[in-house]
């Protein structure tokens, strides 16, 4: 999905430029919506669902399937992975997640999207309580 923006910057009263960009490449990060996620999982059960909360937040609920890496502990559960895998990341709304997703790409994982809106835009089933 490509995502574009429009930011304005204002340089006095007057003066305003404005200009677009597409925040998956600024960013370096691909983002999936929920509704795309849960199509794929419908339709393809290769993906691997990684949530970057932490251990109290994942028995409160997540996404079926889920495996639960903590952002903290993410440099080493990562070797768990395939580089191949194609990987979705998600946190609650997105912004730990997003890191996760960078940390991954750097580390040579090539297919790695990110939840946008994190669990929070997820509408789908939902697991509750200890894994």
């Amino acid at each position: 999905m490509r995502v574009v923006a429009t930011v304005v910057v204002v340089a006095g009263a007057a003066a305003a430029v404005a200009f677009a960009f597409d925040a998956a490449r600024f960013f370096g990060v691909k983002e999936i919506s929920a509704a795309d996620l849960e199509s794929l999982l419908r339709d393809w059960k290769g993906v691997v669902i990684v949530d970057v909360r932490e251990p109290a937040e994942f028995a409160r609920g997540r996404i079926p399937g889920a495996v639960l890496m903590p952002l903290g502990g993410l440099p080493g559960s990562a070797a768990a992975l395939s580089a191949d895998a194609d990987v979705v990341t998600y946190c609650q709304k997105g912004h730990r997640s997003k890191v996760a997703a960078k940390r991954l790409m750097s580390r040579g994982f090539g297919k790695v999207r990110n939840l946008a809106g994190g669990i929070e835009a997820w509408r789908g089933p939902v697991d509750r309580g200890a894994p």
